[in-house]
C-alpha cells in the first residue's frame, strides 16, 4: 500500500497526489470506524485559519500524556508556536485556490491545481511539523497522527476548489495506475481509476465537510483537456524570460542573478505586455542526497541592492521518496503581482532570485535546484 502512493517520486503520475491520498485518508477512515465508532470521522487541520490559532498544531497533539503526541516534532511546535513563525512568504496563504486548472499544461512547467498544492503548502506542512525522521520526510511521514489531519484538509481544500467551479479530469484521463488500499476487514483492496471514479467527488463518498473555502476573487476555472477547455492557457504559451542553471543552497543566503533566455528576453517589456496573463516562477529539477530538514523562503530583488518581495517557499519534501531514490521535482510560484512592481518604471532591470534558508539544513542534503527560470505568458 505504502508503495503505490504514484505521485511521490513520478512526475508523470502526478495528477494522483490529490485523489490517492483522498483513498489513503478514507480507508484509514472506514478502519478506525470498525475499530471504534461507527460515526467517527476524521477532523482536519485548517492551519490557514486566522486568528490565535494560524499555524497553530491542536493541543490534542501537543499534550505528551496522550496517544497523539509525538516527541520528533520541529523545535516549537509542541509549544504551540505557529509553524510559519518568521515567515514573510505567507506559506499557508490560500491563493493556490485561484488556480485556474487541475492538470498542467506543460509538464516542464508545473501550474496545475494538483501541482501546486502538492509542491506548495501541502510539502510545506510536512516540513515545517516534523524532522526528516518523522513529518519531513515521505517514508516516516504517516507515523505522526498529524499526518492524517493535515491530509484531511488538503481533501478539503480540494473540496473548496470544486465547489467554488474547478473542474476536474475524467477518470479516464488520469494515469491507469494500480493503487493497493487496505479496508476495514484488513482485506486487500487494489484500485485503478476507472475503478475509483467516484472519489473524483464527493457527493460519491459518505462524508463531507463543515466548511469549505469561500470562492476566491477573480477566480476563473479552466475545463481540462477534451471537456472544451483545450490548454489551460491556450491563449498564449509559456515562453522562458530568464534563467540561471546549477544552483546550490546551503545554510547561508543565496542570490542568483538571472539571464535573459533568449535575445530580446527583455524582463520590462514582458511584464509591460502581460495584461491580463501571469507571470511564473519555476525552479526545476530539485535535488538532494538527504532531506535538508528545512525550508527555503524564495525572494524576487530588483537587481542588486534593490527592494525584495517574498514570492514563496520552497520545500523539498517529495524529492527523495521511499521508492524512488531521486526524482525532476519542480515547484511553481506566481509572482505577476511582483513582476509588475519590480519591472516597470525607471532603472527597471533583470531581477533576482533570493533563497533563504529558515533554518540550519542538514549538513549532508547538497539540496540542488537544476534550473531557476522565469517565464510569462
Amino acid at each position: 500500500m505504502w508503495d503505490t502512493c504514484e505521485a511521490h517520486g513520478d512526475p508523470e503520475n502526478e495528477m494522483l497526489f490529490l485523489p490517492w491520498h483522498r483513498m489513503f485518508v478514507y480507508f484509514l477512515e472506514r478502519i478506525v470506524r470498525k475499530a471504534s465508532d461507527p460515526s467517527f470521522a476524521l477532523p482536519y487541520w485548517n492551519y490557514s485559519v486566522t486568528g490565535s490559532n494560524h499555524g497553530v498544531i491542536p493541543p490534542q497533539f501537543t499534550d505528551s500524556t496522550r496517544s497523539l503526541f509525538v516527541n520528533d516534532r520541529n523545535p516549537g511546535v509542541n509549544t504551540g508556536q505557529p509553524i510559519d513563525q518568521g515567515d514573510d512568504s505567507d506559506p499557508l496563504g490560500l491563493g493556490f485556490l485561484k488556480t485556474p486548472g487541475y492538470e498542467d499544461d506543460d509538464p516542464q512547467t508545473p501550474n496545475g491545481f494538483c501541482s501546486v498544492i502538492d509542491g506548495n503548502i501541502h510539502g510545506y506542512v510536512h516540513v515545517a511539523v516534523g524532522s526528516p525522521t518523522n513529518m519531513g520526510d515521505v517514508p516516516t511521514a504517516a507515523g505522526d497522527p498529524i499526518f492524517w489531519m493535515h491530509h484531511c484538509n488538503i481533501d478539503r481544500l480540494w473540496a473548496s476548489w470544486n465547489q467554488n467551479g474547478g473542474i476536474n479530469p475524467a477518470a479516464a484521463a488520469f494515469p491507469q495506475k494500480t493503487m493497493v488500499f487496505v479496508d476495514e476487514n484488513g482485506t486487500r483492496v487494489a484500485v485503478t481509476m476507472t475503478d475509483a471514479a467516484k472519489f473524483l467527488d464527493l457527493k460519491n463518498l459518505d462524508y463531507t465537510y463543515d466548511y469549505l473555502e469561500p470562492k476566491p476573487p477573480g477566480f476563473a476555472p479552466v475545463p481540462p483537456k477534451g471537456q472544451g477547455g483545450g490548454n489551460l492557457m491556450a491563449a498564449r504559451k509559456f515562453q522562458s524570460v530568464l534563467t540561471a542553471t546549477k544552483v546550490k543552497l546551503g545554510g547561508k543566503t543565496s542570490s542568483v542573478a538571472l539571464k535573459s533566455a533568449a535575445p530580446g528576453a527583455n524582463f520590462s517589456a514582458r511584464v509591460a505586455g502581460l495584461g491580463e496573463n501571469r507571470m511564473m516562477l519555476v525552479l526545476r529539477n530539485l535535488q538532494i542526497t538527504s532531506q535538508p530538514g528545512v525550508s527555503y523562503q524564495v525572494y524576487l530583488r530588483a537587481g542588486k541592492g534593490g527592494q525584495r518581495y517574498p514570492v514563496g517557499t520552497l520545500n523539498f519534501f517529495n524529492v527523495m521518496t521511499h521508492n524512488h531514490p531521486g526524482n525532476s521535482a519542480s515547484r511553481t510560484f506566481d509572482v505577476t503581482a511582483v513582476a509588475k512592481r519590480l519591472g516597470v518604471g525607471p532603472g527597471a532591470g533583470q531581477p533576482v532570485v533570493e533563497l533563504v534558508p529558515h533554518g540550519k539544513p542538514a549538513d549532508k542534503a547538497a539540496p540542488v535546484i537544476g534550473e531557476i527560470s522565469i517565464i510569462s505568458q
